[in-house]
């Protein structure tokens, strides 16, 4: 029987220009995320763009949300009563 002790997740990053699919893949397997949105750019412009287009959409909706991204930045500043107070 083989284990999992990696617990590395395929999950879509906080480091994102349209939805974080391709700087979360990128992130996953330790590649440069430009050069990997480069990559997938040029792939999919050569296979006439739609199956890149749909496989980004399918991982948009498939990839789930890094724990850490679904808190928002509103919920990551202090109340306005302690923002407003000057030292």
């Amino acid at each position: 029987m083989t284990t999992i002790t990696d617990s590395r997740r395929l999950t879509r990053s906080e480091n994102k220009m349209i939805a974080g699919v391709c700087a979360g893949i990128a992130e996953y397997f330790g590649w440069e995320v430009t050069l990997f949105r480069i990559a997938f750019v040029f792939v999919s412009v050569l296979s006439a763009a739609f199956p890149g287009i749909f496989a980004y959409l399918v991982l948009w909706v498939v990839m789930p949300y890094r724990p850490e991204v679904l808190v928002s930045e509103r919920d990551r500043l202090p109340p306005p009563h302690v923002r407003d107070v000057q030292t």
